[in-house]
Parts: structure tokens; C-alpha cells; sequence
């Protein structure tokens, strides 16, 4: 993207730091050297750790490493300088703020974004701590956030900031200042990342005219502005207008070649998506190719700006047929990519994770599109399945598994363990600063970065069962995937992508316009071959889901009226979905007695096994167990030994300070049904059948003569779950769950985070707003969950309405309830989809503890028998058998 040089050479600037010719770098150094031995003089004869004059010594020594880019020297200089300034009182002003912006400033550009923003963050407070909020000076600081957030991909964030900086900046400098013009460019970069093109062609336009009349024709930054304009006409699909921008933009580069090498090869890469989206292949393949071999030679072979170019290539390569090197692109860049998150996670919030997962994975989904093509092969089928199994859920593992290793039990495991992600920061960092202008000393120090990591790695292994079990899973591929399955097992599993197709050469065609299309991937235990089938438009099966999912709802709402016609009408609704999403992968499982599942996008939501069958009946009753997985890595997991110990079981909160008094005349809900956008006033009604829930299952559960702890009434509290969760073998919770849709009114917090808008209702749910700060406020949020240790736990039950619910993101699966309990450590979480009847739930729940605990069945085998018995139980007593009273629940994770 075209801001990048941009702002990299703003970010340069901001820090007083000019451009330098390569003939100059020696002399810097030379001047950095000298520096650096002027500064140890200081050192022995400063008067103290806040001496003043030893600051301004490291700021200039940390100016003169910046610019010959050894951020690493400059970084520890600015760091003795901050400590300098937070040490002295009387430096608690400007100098603070400068150390503040100056540490931001090389954070980012050495990769490491989070910390960047963290310093950032503060210089804005001290900035505006000593000179006021509108400053000019505080303009930097909000101009670098801008900056640090269009790279991590939170436009939004970018926006905010950007906007503040370019208030200030008009005001002080006028709407013509080349700074102030840099920042609408900026705002135009992010409006075009966030597809307001029409919006981001204003911007550009209007720089484009004042930096016409004030630069001459062949000045660098011209180019960088025609470039941006060329991005606006390409969103807007004015592609003849966007190549000129281009070409004028790759003349001026080229007349200064020396200089801009990564803007010759940004440019010639848009020269390439605009031959590619015209139908012109040939020279979309050449564009690609020439800029991929300039930023191998400037960044290296594993930066993620390099996995980008190979995933243009790859989908030009498969719009000309070139099937066999279009998949190798694809994978090498899916490879890149798949590291460099894996990296970025490791040191992240999960928000920020996700954020950088946002962006197209174009080189998996050119891999899928091939694997699921007319000219497919089995080895095309292999290598683009051992991608999607490496990609999904990618992020869920980094957290889970940084969970597990904060929650490291001895001194000496948990030292590895914060060495370790140390390590992978640091080859992240060198990954992303790139190779440079002297390749050898980067490629040794990569190298030895990588060689540092992996032994820590095998360190950790050694020490933690549980690392060395979760690092298994996460380097499991394909093979180790298929020697999994039994011969009376098979694994189905579902991908949402979007494909790259032919076009006509010479007619116009879109990538973002082509609709996406759900795969699915297929292997029976029987049989030696994987299977590709394509199942067609993602928008016809997710209105499918969405029509099957409204006649479940309507049954829930009808309180058992008209219940031969809903059923009815809920079989015609599940017949398309069936034949949409399992008629065609029914012949390659047929054999199999269980089948596992991997769902994604809105099959989510859905539970195969309540689909009707042809005839009569459904697919619960064809004599398959269907179980399951949040990512094809679940069946190589060697089943650990538990633990945890014990149960706990909630149960009937009092939501408000005393219990109600009348027993509801209508069946309740577990869960509110209002619209989330009153969810303020929202009240939970008691569950007065959860009682004997929990009396039932405890009944089957004392048998085994485990300790059980037991939590309701008042007693059922946020703290005093936190407080006994960890450490139990199976959590039971019989309350109301919810989910708030991200259109519900709030702040971009909410709804940004699909984890604070899930929970459950505890005690004193009702009285939330009379929480004060600090205190419990009765809602139990994932959030909060995915924070808690349940590495113990065998079994997460949530019995409550739609606890399985969330914000959907491919690969990455169900954000929510469902995916704090993974992140928390539990093997098995046993969730609904839809809304559950409190007496249908007990009797379910009963019945499911009875198979598991006192039938002795797995997991996977003792839902489907539970779901069985009370479908069976319904038929004999002549009641409907409509899938809403005996399908809502289940399993997700270890089968056994």
C-alpha cells in the first residue's frame, strides 16, 4: 500500500531526521561512534542517574544511530534517556514527552507496533501535560499513532488520530503546510483501507494539486501522491484512470532509483493488480514478478510485505491456467503469512491479533480455489488442505497457548517460557525491519534469531507436558491429520473462501466483487485419498442457514402452538440446507461410524444432526455420532490426563436481591430474547427447573465419588465462580447466557470485542447498574473467562440459551462464549445454538450425564445418545419432535 513509504519518511521527520545518501552513512557512523564514546565520558563524570546533561547525551546519541537505522542502539539509548526523565522531577515536561515520542518512533520502526503504541500513548499525555492540548507539539505524537495503526491495520483507531493531529496542524500551519498535507493523505490512506474511495479521492486530488504547483515534476513525494490517487481510482474501479496515476507515479520513482527502490516496486505491484483485473495476465505475471524480486532484495525472503507480492503472483498465475506454480506461490506466500501472525500474535492483545488476521489470506484462498477447481489433482487437494489445517484458528492457539504458559507451573518453566516469547518477538522484529542495504549481517542475525527461538522451544518441550503438547498440535499437518482417523472414522472440513475465477482477457473483473464460495474437504479413515467438493455461493447457504435457523426460532417463540406445522415447516427449511451442505459429502462418509466436523462461517451455527433425512426422521437416527472440531489439529491432540478434580455446578442465581415468588405460567427462556439494543433494561427471569438440573445430574455424578461444589441462590457469584472454577473437572452452569450483536448501541470497545459482548448472568445480574466501580456486577463476560485457568476442566457445560453463539470470523471460528472456554484451557465445552426451554434442558442434561457417567460412553457418543433419548421420548409420548426441544446442545473439542 502506498502510505507506507509515506509515512515512514514522515515518521523520519517527525524526529528531525532528514533523507541521507548511502555515501553518507560511513560518516554518520563514524559521527555515531564518537558519540557514543563523548557519552561513556559523561557517564563517569555525571553528577547522578538524573543528571540532565547525560539526557541530552543520549538523545544525541540516540538521533545519530536512528538515522543510519541501528534501531536497536538507538532504542537502548532513548530507553536510559526516558529513565533519565522519569527519574528527574524537573525533567517531567518536554524532555519526558520527547523520550516518549522519540522511544514510539523507533519501536515502530523496528516492528515491534505494541510497544510503539504504548509510548505513543504517553507522549500524547505528556505533550499535552506541559504545552496544552493544542499545541503543536502535540501534533507528533498523534501523527505517529496514525501512522503505527494504518500498519497494524486498525483504521479506525488511525482515523481518530489522524484527525486530531490534522486539526492541530491546520490550525498552527495552514491547510497548505506539507505536513498538513501528509496528514490528508494519511486520512486518505485509511479511507481507502476502509473502502471510502470516494471519500480518499477527494484527499488525494487536493494534494495532488498543491504539491503540483509547489514540487518539481520529478520529486519523490509527487510520486507517493499519484500513487494513493491511483488507489482511490483502483477502489473505484477506474482502473484506466488509476494506471495513469501509476505510470506517472513509476516515471518519477525511476528517476530517482537510488532512493526509492520499495516505491519503484509498490507501484510496479499496482501495475500488476490493474493488468490482472483487466484480464491482461501476461503482463500482470511480469509486473508481480519484478516487484517481488525488488523487496526479496530489500527486506528479505521471509517479510510478510513479500508474502503479499507472492499471493498477487499466485492468483495472476492461476487467472492464466499456470496451476502448478500458482499453487507453489500461494503456498510460500500463505507460509509467510501464516508466520508473521504467528508472530504478531505471540505479542498481542487478542483484539490486535484478530485485527491483523482481518486482512484477505489471498494466498490460502487462491490454494483453495485450486484445490477445489475442475483440473484439481490429489496432490493439489493434499497441499492446499495442509495449508487451511495450518492457518485455522491461528490466533486461538497463540493465545491458548500463551495462557497456558503464563499459568506454568515452577519458577524454571515459567523463565523458559518469558525467554521464549522474548525470542519470537525479537525474530519478528528482525523479520519486519527487513534486510537493508547490507544484506549479510541481517541474514546472520536472522538466522541466529530463528536458532534462539527453536532451541528455547525444544527447552520449553523438555519442561511442560502441556507446551509440548500444544506445540505438537500447532505444527500438525495434513499427514499427521490423516493418520489420525480410523478406518471407521472421517473428517469433514468446511472453508469459507473467496476464489480468484478466469475472466475473458480484456473485460474488467473485480477480485473484491466475486462472491465468496464454502469447500469442503473430505477424508474417510477407509479410504487413501482426500476429496475436494465445492458446495457453491457462500450467500445461498448462509440465507439457507438463516432460514433454518428462523424456523427453529419460531417454534421457541410459539410456546408449543401450531407445533405440527412448524415442524413441518422446519423439515421443508432443513431439506435445502441438507442438500446444500451434506447430500454431497454423504457418499465419501457413509461408512464411517462418527464423523468429525469442522464448520466454518455461519455452518457454525448449525447441528447437522438435527437435519431431517430424506424420508423421515433425521440424521441423528442414521447410526453416525457427528462431533465437533474448532480446527483439524483437535484429532492429532494426545488425550492428557485430567487435572482437575471434582464438579462444580451453578445453578437458579438469584438475579435480583431476593429470589421471585411466582413460578412463570409460560416456559423460560435461558437467555434474554430482546433486542440487544435495550439490553440495559433487560431483566433475567429465574430458571427455577435449573435446580432440578443440577439435582439430577448431581445425583448421577456422586456416584463417582468425586467432591462436588455446589453454587445458587445469592451464593451463585462472579467471584465465587472465579474463585472455584480453576481446578474442577467438570463446570455445570444452568443460567441465562447472551450474545449482543455488534449493532448494539455503545462505544467502538464493545463493538470491536466480540468477547465483552457474550457472557453469562450470575447473581445480582439484575442490579448491574447499581455496581459500583470495583465492584461485581453479576454479568459474567468471556472476556473474564478466557482469563481463568480451566486447564483442569474435562467438561465446560453451559446450559443456557444460545451460549454457542458469537461473532463469526473465518478460520479463526466463533468469537464468544464459545472461544473464551478454549482459550481458557478446557478440553470440552458443551454449548447451544439456539434458544433452550428450561424443562427440555434439564431432562437433556440428565440424560446426557447418565450416558457419559453411568453407560460409560465417550463424549461425542453420550451427546448423540441424549439427543436420541429425548427425541425417542417425544415420539412414544405422541409430542412434537420438532429438533428445537432436543437438538440445542452441542460438543465442541476432545471427543473421548
Amino acid at each position: 500500500m502506498w502510505w507506507f513509504r509515506s509515512c515512514w519518511s514522515l515518521m523520519f521527520a517527525l524526529v528531525s531526521l532528514a533523507y541521507v545518501a548511502r555515501a553518507q552513512v560511513q560518516s554518520r557512523q563514524d559521527k555515531a561512534e564518537a558519540l557514543a564514546l563523548e557519552t561513556l565520558k559523561l557517564e563517569a563524570a555525571a553528577s547522578g542517574p538524573t543528571d540532565l546533561a547525560l539526557f541530552d547525551a543520549y538523545k544525541k546519541l540516540f538521533d545519530a544511530w536512528n538515522v543510519i537505522a541501528d534501531y536497536p542502539k538507538a532504542r537502548q539509548a532513548m530507553e536510559r534517556a526516558l529513565a533519565i526523565a522519569e527519574a528527574n522531577p524537573a525533567a517531567r515536561d518536554e524532555r519526558l514527552a520527547q523520550a516518549l515520542l522519540s522511544l514510539g518512533t523507533v519501536l515502530y520502526q523496528a516492528g515491534d507496533f505494541n510497544a510503539a503504541v504504548q509510548h505513543l500513548r504517553r507522549a500524547v499525555t505528556a505533550w499535552e501535560r506541559a504545552v496544552g492540548p493544542d499545541d503543536l507539539k502535540v501534533r507528533g505524537p498523534y501523527q505517529n499513532l496514525c501512522v503505527v495503526q494504518i500498519n497494524m491495520g486498525d483504521y479506525r483507531e488511525a482515523r481518530r488520530n489522524c484527525l486530531r493531529a490534522l486539526a492541530i496542524a491546520e490550525k498552527h500551519l495552514g491547510p497548505d503546510a506539507n505536513i498538513t498535507l501528509s496528514l490528508v493523505m494519511n486520512l486518505g490512506v485509511v479511507e481507502t483501507s476502509l473502502f471510502e474511495y470516494g471519500e480518499a479521492l477527494k484527499r488525494q486530488a487536493r494534494v495532488l494539486a498543491v504539491r503540483r504547483a509547489k514540487l518539481k515534476p520529478d520529486h519523490p513525494n509527487l510520486g507517493y501522491t499519484l500513487a494513493n490517487l491511483g488507489e482511490a481510482h483502483e477502489g473505484l474501479r477506474q482502473y484506466g484512470k488509476a494506471r495513469e496515476s501509476y505510470l506517472e507515479a513509476l516515471s518519477i520513482f525511476e528517476k530517482n532509483k537510488e532512493t526509492e527502490p520499495r516505491a519503484i516496486a509498490y507501484v510496479t505491484r499496482s501495475l500488476g493488480d490493474i493488468a490482472a483485473k483487466t484480464g491482461n495476465y501476461a503482463e500482470a505475471i511480469e509486473r508481480y514478478t519484478a516487484s517481488l524480486a525488488i523487496m526479496r532484495q530489500l527486506v528479505g525472503p521471509s517479510h510478510p510485505t513479500v508474502g503479499e507480492h507472492l499471493a498477487n503472483l499466485s492468483s495472476a498465475l492461476r487467472l492464466a491456467g499456470r496451476n502448478e506454480q500458482a499453487m507453489h506461490a500461494a503456498l510460500d506466500s500463505s507460509r509467510i503469512r501464516r508466520e508473521h501472525l504467528s508472530s504478531v500474535a505471540a505479542g498481542s492483545a487478542e483484539r490486535q491479533a484478530l485485527l491483523f488476521d482481518s486482512a484477505l489470506a489471498v494466498g490460502l484462498h487462491v490454494a483453495l480455489g485450486l484445490a477445489a477447481g475442475k483440473a484439481s489433482t490429489v496432490e493439489l487437494r493434499k497441499d492446499a488442505w495442509n495449508a487451511l489445517i495450518r492457518d485455522r484458528a491461528l490466533v486461538l492457539d497463540e493465545i491458548t497457548v500463551r495462557n497456558r504458559s503464563i499459568r506454568a507451573s515452577g519458577q524454571e518453566t515459567s523463565k523458559l517460557a518469558e525467554e521464549y516469547a522474548a525470542a519470537r518477538r525479537e525474530l519478528a522484529r528482525l523479520v519486519i525491519r527487513g534486510r537493508g542495504t547490507n544484506a549479510a549481517p541481517f541474514d546472520s542475525a536472522l538466522h541466529a534469531a530463528r536458532d534462539q527461538m527453536e532451541s528455547l522451544e525444544r527447552l520449553l518441550a523438555s519442561a511442560s507436558a502441556e507446551f509440548r503438547r500444544t506445540t505438537e498440535r500447532a505444527h500438525a499437518g495434513y499427514t499427521d491429520v490423516a493418520e489420525a482417523l480410523t478406518s471407521s472414522t472421517a473428517l469433514v472440513a468446511f472453508a469459507y473462501y473467496k476464489p480468484q475465477q478466469y475472466a475473458i482477457p480484456g473485460t474488467a473483473i473485480d477480485p473484491q466483487s466475486i462472491e465468496p464460495r464454502y469447500l469442503a474437504f473430505v477424508k474417510a479413515g477407509a479410504s487413501p485419498l482426500p476429496v475436494a467438493i465445492s458446495l457453491g455461493p457462500a450467500a445461498l447457504i448462509d440465507s439457507l442457514v438463516g432460514n433454518w435457523r428462523k424456523e427453529l426460532r419460531k417454534e421457541a417463540e410459539s410456546d408449543g402452538r401450531s407445533a405440527a406445522r412448524n415442524e413441518a415447516s422446519y423439515r421443508a427449511a432443513g431439506a435445502l440446507l441438507r442438500q446444500a451442505i451434506w447430500d454431497p459429502i454423504e457418499p465419501h462418509v457413509k461408512t464411517a461410524r462418527r464423523v468429525f466436523v469442522v464448520p466454518d462461517g455461519s455452518l457454525q451455527f448449525v447441528n447437522f444432526s438435527a437435519l431431517p433425512r430424506r424420508a423421515a426422521g433425521y440424521l441423528v437416527e442414521g447410526g453416525q455420532s457427528i462431533h465437533y472440531l474448532s480446527a483439524e489439529r483437535d484429532l492429532v491432540a494426545r488425550a492428557p490426563e485430567s487435572a482437575g478434580s471434582g464438579m462444580l455446578a451453578i445453578g437458579n442465581p438469584f438475579y435480583d436481591a431476593r429470589p421471585a415468588r411466582a413460578k412463570p405460567v409460560t416456559p423460560v427462556l435461558r437467555g434474554n430474547t430482546t433486542g440487544c439494543s435495550d439490553f440495559d433494561e433487560v431483566r433475567f427471569s429465574a430458571l427455577p427447573a435449573s435446580l432440578q438440573e443440577l439435582n439430577s445430574i448431581l445425583g448421577i455424578w456422586n456416584a463417582s465419588g468425586e467432591r462436588t461444589t455446589v453454587l445458587s441462590g445469592a451464593q451463585a457469584t462472579e467471584s465465587a465462580f472465579k474463585e472455584n472454577a480453576p481446578g474442577h473437572r467438570l463446570i455445570h452452569l444452568a443460567t441465562h447466557g447472551f450474545f449482543l450483536e455488534d449493532r448494539c448501541k455503545g462505544n467502538s470497545v464493545l463493538r470491536e470485542s466480540p468477547l465483552l459482548r457474550a457472557g453469562l448472568a450470575l447473581a445480582g445480574a439484575n442490579l448491574r447498574r447499581q455496581a459500583q466501580a470495583g465492584e461485581e456486577d453479576g454479568i459474567l463476560t468471556a472476556e473474564e473467562i478466557a482469563t481463568l485457568d480451566l486447564s483442569g476442566a474435562d467438561w465446560v457445560v453451559l446450559s443456557g440459551c444460545e451460549t454457542g453463539l458469537g461473532e463469526v470470523k473465518s478460520g479463526e471460528g466463533v468469537l464468544g462464549l464459545r472461544r473464551a472456554v478454549q482459550a481458557a484451557g478446557a478440553r470440552t465445552l458443551i454449548t447451544s445454538l439456539w434458544p433452550v426451554e428450561d424443562e427440555a434442558a434439564r431432562n437433556w442434561m440428565a440424560a446426557l450425564y447418565e450416558e457419559r457417567f453411568a453407560r460409560g460412553f465417550d463424549t461425542a457418543d453420550a451427546v448423540r445418545q441424549a439427543s436420541l433419548r429425548q427425541l425417542k421420548a417425544r415420539r412414544s409420548n405422541g409430542r412434537t419432535t420438532h429438533p428445537f426441544y432436543w437438538a440445542g446442545f452441542i460438543a465442541v473439542g476432545d471427543w473421548r
